[in-house]
């Protein structure tokens, strides 16, 4: 027997793929975090993608949480013009820390991890647009 989706339900289900993204970037983080402090010996293939991690992981988790904190605070959707500003700005925040962290701490800029951030914050766009597709030719 099939089951048909009301549009409240469609909308339900959309709301949660860009958390469950969200959470999926903020457990990568953490996970990587957990290997780095741990002394398990890597190759070098391996040892690059959790050195890329935590930034893949922080360009997931910063757009949901803008997403949602907009929500909560304005009480609307955030639009895709003023979401496209906050991804912006939070790619910038993330390029500072890079120089901060490379200038006053002794840790060297590394592009790969501008990469990943930009990938991740790419890949969470694309998802919160096809989101934003559906709810239009819903008619919502």
């Amino acid at each position: 027997m099939e089951r048909f989706i009301k549009g409240d339900e469609l909308k339900n289900r959309k709301m949660r793929l860009t958390k469950i993204l969200g959470l999926i970037g903020a457990m990568v983080w953490m996970l990587t975090i957990f290997i780095r402090d741990s002394n398990i010996e890597l190759n070098g293939t391996i040892a690059f993608m959790i050195g890329v991690a935590p930034n893949f992981g922080v360009g997931l988790l910063l757009p949901m949480l803008a997403k949602e904190i907009y929500s909560v605070v304005f009480k609307k959707q955030i639009s895709c013009k003023q979401f496209v500003f906050i991804l912006i700005g939070g790619y910038i925040a993330l390029l500072l820390s890079e120089v901060i962290h490379d200038k006053f701490l002794n840790s060297p800029f590394d592009i790969y991890d501008m990469i990943s951030s930009f990938i991740a914050f790419g890949i969470f766009f694309l998802l919160y647009r096809y989101e934003k597709k559906i709810e239009c030719s819903q008619g919502e």
